[in-house]
C-alpha cells in the first residue's frame, strides 16, 4: 500500500510513489547536553515513519545528522557554539563533550527502541563539502561577505520562505527566532561561514577561502545531504520549530546549489508539552530518559505514550499521564501473557513461523485495517486502539491475537514478546490434565527413588519447550 504523509511544504497529503529508494533525512541533535524526552517524541515519530516505510515494502536510506558544531545558543546568527559552550564550563574539549553525549544519545535511543540511522553524518568530519557549497554560492552571486562572515542572499532566491509563510516583499514582516544584524543586507539573509564569530577562542575551526572558522548549522545539514545522497532527497524530518528557520535555509542552500527543487516531502512533528510550553533545554523544564527511569518508569512506558497521540498533535506530558500509559502497556503485556502461556506447542510453533500466513478471514480483515490507518499519515494511536479491540475480540483465537499483536509492535516497538517471555518467568504455565498427570507420575517416581523415570518426564517436558521446578509447594512449570 502506498504512504501518503501530510506534506509541511505543500500544506497537503503527498504520496510516496517510489518504493526503489527512499532517501530520508532527519535533524539529529546537537550534542552539548543530554537529549530530553520532548527531543526523543520527535524521534520516536521519525522511527515509526521509517518502520512504517520499510514494513510497507519501501527501500529506505536513512541519514540522520550530529550536529557537533556551529549551532549557536540563539539558534541562528547570534551567541555563543552551544558545543564549545558546555566545554568551556565543564572544563572538557570540545571533542570530549561531543563524543559522551552522542554516546548518550543513541544509548537513550536503543532504551526507546528507536531504529539506527543507515547513516550517522557528523558535521565536524564534512567539513570539505561545506567549503565547496559555498563557494559554489559565491560563484552564482548567492552570497556576500560582510564583517568577516559569508552570508546567504536570500534576495536572490525568490521562493524563499514559503513553507514558512514568509514573504520576501513584506518589510515589515516579524520574523520568528530572528534577532536584528547591522550587517546583513536583509533581514532574513543567514551566515553560511563564520570567520568573525565574538567569542574568539573557538576551539573548532578549519581554514576557508575567506579565512579561519567554522560552518553554520544550516550549511552543515545542506551540504551534507548533499555529498550523501547525492543529490535530491525524498522526505526531509524534523520538528515544528524548524519549519520557520532551519528547513527553508537548508532548501534555499540546496535548491541553489543545485538549480532545481532538492527534496520534495517535509514532515514536521509537534512538540511535547508542559503546563502549555513546549519542553526545552534553555527553558530549564527538561527531562531526560534517565530522569524516568530513576522514578521506575520504563522508556517504553513513554513510547506507549507517544503512540497514544498523533504526531501533528501536541501531547501534553505529565507524571499522572506517564503513569497511565505505565499501566496500560502492563495490561497489554499481561492479557497478552495469559494469551500466550495457554497456547499449546502447535500454536507455539504457528506463532514462530510466518506471521502474516493468516488462517482466518478476519484476522486478514484487521491486518488490512491496521495497514490502512498506518499508511494514512502514520495513524499508529488508530492502529493501538485498533490492538486493544482485538485484544477484547470474542471472535479471534488466541493464537490469532498474538499473531496481529506480534505484527503491530514490527512498527510500534513495544518488545511485546520479549515482555511476555520476561513476564511469563514469574508466573506458572497454565497446564492440561494430562501434563498434571506426569507431574504427579514424576513425583511419585522420585518418591519411589525411580529417577530414571522421573527424568524421562522432565526430558518430555524439556522438548515442548518447559522446565520443571521443584519447591515446598510442589512442581512448577515455566517456560524454557
Amino acid at each position: 500500500m502506498i504512504l501518503k504523509l501530510y506534506n509541511t511544504r505543500t500544506k497537503d497529503f503527498s504520496e510516496l510513489t517510489n518504493f526503489e529508494n527512499v532517501k530520508v533525512y532527519a535533524c539529529g541533535p546537537t550534542v552539548y547536553n543530554y537529549a530530553h524526552i520532548g527531543n526523543f517524541r520527535t524521534y520516536i515519530f521519525g522511527d515509526l515513519l521509517i518502520k512504517t516505510l520499510r514494513f510497507l515494502g519501501y527501500k529506505v536510506n536513512y541519514a540522520m545528522n550530529i550536529t557537533d558544531i556551529g549551532h549557536l545558543t540563539g539558534d541562528l546568527d547570534d551567541g555563543e557554539d552551544k558545543v564549545a559552550k558546555t566545554a568551556r564550563e565543564k572544563g572538557l574539549t570540545v571533542y570530549e563533550i561531543s563524543e559522551f553525549f552522542t554516546e548518550a544519545f543513541f544509548n537513550d535511543c536503543r532504551k526507546l527502541n528507536i531504529v539506527y540511522p543507515d547513516k550517522v553524518l557528523i558535521a565536524s568530519k564534512h567539513i570539505p563539502i561545506m567549503i565547496e557549497v559555498v563557494k559554489i554560492l559565491e560563484e552564482k552571486k548567492n552570497t556576500y561577505f560582510s564583517n568577516g562572515n559569508v552570508y546567504f542572499d536570500t534576495s536572490c532566491f525568490k521562493s524563499y520562505g514559503e513553507m514558512a509563510g514568509i514573504d520576501l516583499i513584506d518589510k515589515d514582516m516579524t520574523l520568528p527566532r530572528v534577532d536584528v544584524d547591522k550587517f546583513k543586507r536583509n533581514k532574513t539573509d543567514f551566515v553560511l561561514w563564520f570567520t568573525n564569530s565574538k567569542f574568539k577562542d573557538q576551539e573548532m575551526k578549519w581554514d576557508s577561502p575567506w579565512g579561519f572558522g567554522y560552518p553554520s548549522w544550516h550549511l552543515e545539514c545542506a551540504a551534507m545531504n548533499l555529498e550523501y545522497f547525492k543529490d535530491t532527497l525524498d522526505i526531509h524530518l524534523g520538528g515544528v520549530d524548524h519549519i520557520g528557520v532551519h528547513h527553508i535555509n537548508e532548501i534555499a542552500i540546496a535548491e541553489c546549489f543545485l538549480d532545481k527543487k532538492w527534496c520534495d516531502v517535509f514532515v514536521h512533528g509537534e512538540f511535547l508539552i508542559m503546563d502549555y510550553n513546549k519542553m526545552s533545554k534553555s527553558r530549564g523544564n527538561f527531562i531526560t530518559v534517565k530522569d524516568l527511569e530513576d522514578q521506575n518508569f520504563s522508556p517504553l512506558d513513554f513510547r506507549y505514550l507517544c503512540l497514544t497521540s498523533h504526531y501533528r498533535n501536541q501531547l501534553k506530558f505529565s507524571l499522572d499521564n506517564l503513569q497511565a500509559s505505565k499501566i496500560a502497556r502492563e495490561n497489554l503485556i499481561n492479557k497478552l501473557s495469559y494469551f500466550y502461556e495457554s497456547l499449546d506447542p502447535v500454536d507455539l510453533n504457528t506463532l514462530n513461523k510466518d506471521l502474516k500466513n493468516f488462517g482466518f478471514s478476519v484476522e486478514k480483515e484487521y491486518y488490512d485495517s491496521f495497514v490502512e490507518k498506518i499508511s494514512f499519515d502514520l495513524n499508529v494511536s488508530q492502529g493501538l486502539a485498533l490492538l486493544w479491540e482485538i485484544i477484547k475480540s470474542e471472535n479471534l483465537s488466541f493464537v490469532s491475537k498474538l499473531r496481529l499483536a506480534f505484527i503491530f509492535d514490527e512498527i510500534m516497538s513495544l518488545n511485546l514478546r520479549e515482555e511476555i517471555l520476561k513476564n511469563l518467568q514469574n508466573h506458572d504455565v497454565v497446564i492440561d490434565e494430562n501434563m498434571k498427570a506426569l507431574i504427579e507420575e514424576r513425583r511419585i517416581a522420585k518418591c519411589e527413588k525411580n529417577f530414571k523415570r522421573a527424568d524421562e518426564i522432565r526430558d518430555f517436558f524439556a522438548k515442548k519447550g518447559f522446565v520443571l521446578v521443584d519447591t515446598k509447594e510442589g512442581t512448577k512449570v515455566k517456560r524454557g
